[in-house]
This record gives C-alpha cells, sequence and structure tokens, in this order.
C-alpha cells in the first residue's frame, strides 16, 4: 500500500514538474515567435534592396523588447496614460516596451557574425528543450520502477543538468547581443535600457541537477565499496 502511494505521489510530482517546466519555457517562446513573426513583416513591407548595397543591409532592422528603468527616481511615473472609462489621464511608468529600430547604417562585422552564430545554434537548443522532459521522464521511470541508485540514473541526471545550463547560456548570450545592440542605438529621454530579464530557474535547476548527479555518483560509489568490503 505503501509503495502504490509513493508511486502514485511519484507521478503528481511528474505532472507538477511539467508544468512547471511549461511555464517557464512557454512565454519565452511566444515571445520570440512573435518577434520573429513581425520582424518578417516588416522585412516583406520594406523595399527591396539594390545589387549596389551592401551586403550587410540584410541586418539594417531590429525589433526590441527593452526592459526599462527610470532615470529620475524622484519622479516615479514619468509618463501618463489615458483612461478611457473616466476620461482621465493617469500618471504612468512604463517598464517594458516593444520597439522596431530601423538602422541608419551597417551594422559591424561582429554583431552580425555574432547573431549568426546565434540563428545557427537556435535549432540544436530548440533540440535540447525538447530533450531535457524526455530524459526527465525516462528518470522518473526508472525511480518508478525502483531503480534509483544506477550508473544510468547519474548520467541522465548530469544531462539535464549540463543541457539545462547550456539553454540558460544561449538566452544569455541572445539577450546581452540584443541589450548591446540597443543600447548603442537607442537612448530614450526618461529612462535607461536594463538588462533583460532571463529564466534564471533554468540555470538553477542545471546546478541542482549536476549537484544531486554527484551525490548519487558518490552514493554509488560508497556503495560499491560496501559490497566488496562484505
Amino acid at each position: 500500500m505503501k509503495r502504490v502511494s509513493g508511486k502514485n505521489s511519484l507521478a503528481l510530482l511528474c505532472i507538477l514538474a511539467g508544468i512547471v517546466y511549461l511555464l517557464i519555457l512557454v512565454p519565452t517562446v511566444i515571445e520570440g515567435v512573435e518577434g520573429g513573426i513581425q520582424g518578417a513583416k516588416e522585412g516583406f513591407k520594406s523595399s527591396p534592396k539594390t545589387m549596389d548595397e551592401d551586403l550587410y543591409n540584410d541586418f539594417y532592422s531590429e525589433s526590441y523588447f527593452l526592459r526599462l528603468k527610470i532615470k529620475d527616481k524622484k519622479n516615479y511615473y514619468p509618463d501618463s496614460i489615458l483612461n478611457t472609462t473616466t476620461n482621465e489621464i493617469l500618471p504612468a511608468r512604463f517598464g517594458t516596451v516593444h520597439v522596431f529600430y530601423q538602422f541608419k547604417e551597417s551594422q559591424p562585422l561582429w554583431s552580425i557574425l555574432f547573431l549568426m552564430f546565434l540563428m545557427f545554434a537556435a535549432l540544436p537548443v530548440m533540440a535540447l528543450l525538447v530533450f531535457i522532459p524526455v530524459l526527465f521522464y525516462r528518470l522518473i521511470f526508472s525511480l518508478y520502477r525502483n531503480h534509483v541508485f544506477t550508473t544510468e540514473n547519474v548520467k541522465r541526471i548530469q544531462r539535464i543538468g549540463l543541457f539545462c545550463i547550456i539553454v540558460y547560456a544561449y538566452f544569455f548570450l541572445f539577450g546581452l547581443h540584443l541589450y548591446i545592440q540597443a543600447k548603442t542605438a537607442i537612448d530614450l529621454e526618461k529612462y535607461k535600457i536594463a538588462f533583460p530579464e532571463l529564466a534564471n530557474e533554468m540555470l538553477l535547476f542545471g546546478v541542482v541537477a549536476l549537484i544531486v548527479a554527484a551525490v548519487m555518483k558518490r552514493a554509488i560509489a560508497i556503495k560499491e565499496e560496501q559490497e566488496l568490503t562484505i
């Protein structure tokens, strides 16, 4: 009876973990897809380029999701919005804004190469995002069958941790690229551009997974030593 109850608890925890993973992942993916679709629409609207134009002009526009911080902290609400219900002007402060910026000159070579690297790395990272829950549920099924302290489980946990850190690193580099571009090209009157928020839970989960894997590996080694001693 206790074993059945334990397995039911494990199944519920698996479902909860899947929901948490989706809550972390889905907003980032949706934001990226929306930005890509909007960028494609703007690209189709733009006039066709001539052969004499610089090759780098293919990267002359960018869509930014900017996280903002006020410059003058004494004025906490530097802007205003209209409340159409009462036709009143309400003090406001913007935390994020979506802007489309048209570059007036070619981008630096480093920026183009960095962006190309991020574009080529996007597909492997998306594959990792799918593979992480696959590894996780394989681990859960192994635990469900009472195969706990095994080298295969240690490898699975290590891979989960490593893949989570790789995914976080990719999103960090992507955010860093957009942040540097935005800071270089855009200067707002009342706000300063802050570094974008990242899914830090992914990094935390990866580090915790590597710690758990190291502990399990040490536990298996101690168990094998005790068996040899006996």
